[in-house]
C-alpha cells in the first residue's frame, strides 16, 4: 500500500477519515450490523458492575484500616455513628471519583484492549460484506492478530502518555501554552485511529514495524480517523460508555477507508 495520492490536501486529507463514520453507520444499516454494538454494551456493564464492585472493597478496606488507626468510640455514641457515615460515605464518593476520572483517562485503550478480539472480527466482516477478499479462518492468525492489537494498544498508550507529559510541559512557556489542549487531542486522535487502521492492515502488513512505517506516512488521515473517537470520549460522564460503541464504527471506517484508498491505488497504477 503506497502513500495517498500526493494531490490530496491537508484538508482534504483530514476529512479523508472523518467522513467515514457516517459511511461506516450506513453501512452497518444497510448491512443490518446493529447486532455488533451488542458487544460494547455487554462489556460496559461487566465493566462497570466489577469496577465498581471492586471500588466498594477498596473503600470498605480503607475505611477499617483508618477505623483501626483512629478510636472514634471516645467520642460519644451520637458522634461516633456521625464519623462512621462520614468516614463510609466520603470515601465510598472519593474513591467512585477517581474511578471515573482514571477511566475517563485510560478508558479509550481499555475498551480497545478488551474488546480487541471481537474488533479484528467487525474489521474482517466490514471487508468481506465491503467486498473483499477475505482469507479462510485460520485460529493461529486469529490469535496472533488479538496480540497484534493488544500490543498496539499498549504501545500507542506508552507512547501517548510520554508525549502528552511533554506536552503538559510547554503549559508553562507563555505564548504557547495555549496550544497545550489542541496538541492533546491531536496526539490521541493519532494514536487511537492508528489502533482502528492496524485491524485493516495486519491483513496487509504483516510487522509492527512495517505498519508503524505506513502510518507515519499516513498520519494526517489517520489522525482523522482518531478525531470522532476523542471528541466523543472527551463528552463528560457519558464519554467513557460511549467510546465502546464508538470503537466498532471507528473500525469500520478505518475499514473502509483504507479500502478505498486501495481501490485508488490500484486505478492509479492501472
Amino acid at each position: 500500500m503506497e502513500k495517498v495520492n500526493k494531490s490530496f490536501g491537508f484538508f482534504k486529507q483530514l476529512m479523508w477519515g472523518v467522513r467515514q463514520y457516517p459511511e461506516a453507520l450506513s453501512f452497518m444499516v444497510k448491512h443490518k450490523l446493529y447486532w455488533l454494538f451488542l458487544f460494547p454494551l455487554v462489556f460496559n456493564f461487566l465493566l462497570f458492575y466489577f469496577g465498581f464492585s471492586a471500588v466498594n472493597q477498596v473503600s470498605t478496606f480503607v475505611v477499617e484500616w483508618i477505623k483501626s488507626y483512629i478510636d472514634f468510640d471516645g467520642f460519644g455514641e451520637d458522634t461516633t455513628g456521625f464519623f462512621n457515615v462520614l468516614l463510609e460515605v466520603g470515601l465510598w464518593i472519593l474513591f467512585k471519583i477517581m474511578f471515573l476520572f482514571l477511566y475517563a483517562y485510560i478508558g479509550g485503550y481499555v475498551v480497545i484492549i478488551f474488546l480487541s478480539p471481537f474488533l479484528s472480527y467487525v474489521s474482517e466482516l466490514a471487508e468481506r460484506k465491503n467486498g473483499g477478499n477475505i482469507p479462510k479462518f485460520k485460529l493461529g492468525d486469529f490469535f496472533k492478530n488479538i496480540f497484534r492489537g493488544v500490543v498496539i494498544a499498549l504501545r500507542s498508550f506508552f507512547y501517548q502518555t510520554i508525549i502528552s507529559a511533554f506536552i503538559l510541559m510547554l503549559g508553562f512557556v507563555p505564548i504557547v501554552n495555549f496550544s497545550v489542549p489542541i496538541l492533546l487531542f491531536v496526539v490521541s486522535a493519532f494514536f487511537y485511529g492508528f489502533s482502528f487502521m492496524d485491524y485493516f492492515l495486519e491483513r496487509r502488513i504483516s510487522s509492527i514495524s512495517e505498519s508503524v512505517d505506513y502510518i507515519k506516512k499516513h498520519r494526517i488521515i489517520t489522525t482523522s480517523l482518531g478525531l470522532p473517537f476523542v471528541f466523543v470520549l472527551a463528552i463528560p460522564y457519558i464519554g467513557s460508555f460511549l467510546a465502546g460503541f464508538v470503537t466498532i464504527v471507528g473500525t469500520i471506517a478505518a475499514t473502509i477507508s483504507l479500502m478505498e484508498e486501495e481501490k485508488l491505488q490500484i486505478t492509479q497504477h492501472g
